[in-house]
């Protein structure tokens, strides 16, 4: 029998985003170690704190700062870092999202709306979400876009210190041209600026469109309309940890210094549910696909038998307001749905398939891998997540 193995998780278990990366890291050892994880206590805000006389084996540890990293380094046990944040001279292995994908996601989703005026809001000063916001800048950037940003404090120490930063979140919505999509930097900031546009009479989804960089299962829905949000990696990025952590601790080769995980997919909420397009026909377009994207008979041809108009007319004014054609539309949505199902369910191939509107597997296999670059078999077992970005 394989001896039990100490491993210390020094992860905020109060946070969504952290019960996530311990839900993976739980999964893996379960499955495939015999550990025993101390994780430290969710009330306490000094999550360096390990118990007295601790003698482990590893650790994994969100390591924002030089002071934790000289912390964890007294034990002399191999550390894996859950953290955005790269520290000058911290050389410990990092797992982090994969912030320009994720952000290539949003602004996807939201050009698919029809989205030309962008916003970001979140507390900037703080370096991981910089790094987030600098990923926003840099793939608008992409698209000759540039978007107004909104800052918050990295925390409030009063109800007065709240209210004032939302008056003037309040006023800051109020001052944008509309429509306008706003990527908020965390579900909390993202139900906040659903909550200033109700008291400024601002219409959600409509004039401001709310999207999450990561999201909240339970607390999304407690706003109104509910919040749409980024599938944030976590439960991935826990096993991928607690894979390399065991890989160091049995001394069975080097992990990658940098790995990047990427978010597959947006959770759909109402905050996004809506249409920024002036022209009548397009919207009776996208409304068609949103309704029949994943019928098998969907084609360019049954769109203009619906919506009579020129299929050059079409292709010119749908490639100019959301930057791909229809056919291509059809196709990432197919595969939007592809991804989840290969995911979240255990349908067969076959049936995927047919759920995403492909005759057989052979056409979802094609198509899928051209746009991902992995077969979908591959993209369920999640062998992409032991290749470093």
């Amino acid at each position: 029998m394989n001896k039990l193995k100490q491993v210390a998780v020094l992860v905020d278990s109060a946070s969504g985003w952290g019960r996530r990366i311990i839900e993976g890291i739980l999964a893996e050892a379960f499955v495939h170690h015999r550990w025993h994880i101390w994780i430290a206590p969710r009330d306490r805000l000094d999550l360096t704190f390990l118990p007295k006389g601790w003698e482990g084996d590893g650790i994994i540890a969100r390591v924002p700062t030089i002071k934790i990293a000289r912390y964890l380094a007294q034990f002399r046990v191999p550390v894996i870092n859950v953290s955005s944040i790269a520290l000058a001279g911290e050389k410990y292995p990092r797992i982090m999202p994969d912030h320009e994908k994720a952000c290539r996601l949003a602004l996807d989703h939201f050009k698919a709306r029809g989205f030309k005026r962008f916003g970001y809001v979140g507390p900037v000063r703080l370096p991981w979400v910089q790094a987030h916001f600098a990923a926003f800048q840099k793939v608008l950037g992409e698209e000759g876009w540039q978007g107004n940003i909104f800052t918050s404090p990295r925390e409030f120490t009063s109800q007065r210190e709240w209210q004032s930063w939302l008056s003037s979140l309040t006023q800051w919505l109020r001052a944008q041209p509309k429509p306008i999509a706003v990527l908020a930097w965390s579900p909390s900031m993202g139900r906040e600026v659903v909550e200033a546009c109700r008291m400024a009479g601002i219409v959600v989804p409509h004039e401001v469109s709310v999207l999450g960089s990561n999201s909240d299962g339970l607390l999304d829905r407690a706003c109104d309309p509910p919040l749409a949000g980024i599938y944030e990696p976590g439960f991935e990025m826990g096993r991928l940890a607690a894979s390399y952590l065991d890989r160091l601790i049995r001394r069975e080769g080097t992990v990658p210094s940098l790995t990047r995980v990427e978010a597959a997919r947006i959770i759909p909420g109402g905050s996004t549910d809506t249409l920024a397009i002036d022209d009548p026909q397009l919207l009776k377009v996208m409304r068609f696909i949103d309704e029949r994207a994943c019928e098998a008979d969907l084609s360019i041809k049954t769109i203009l038998q619906h919506i009579p108009m020129a299929r050059r007319s079409l292709e010119r004014r749908f490639r100019d307001t959301f930057g791909r054609s229809p056919a291509e539309e059809i196709r990432s949505r197919r595969i939007a749905l592809a991804r989840t199902l290969l995911l979240e369910s255990d349908r067969s191939m076959s049936e995927v398939a047919h759920a995403c509107g492909y005759a057989n597997y052979n056409y979802l296999h094609a198509v899928f891998k051209k746009m991902t670059g992995l077969s979908p078999s591959k993209y369920r077992s999640g062998a992409r997540l032991r290749q470093p970005n």
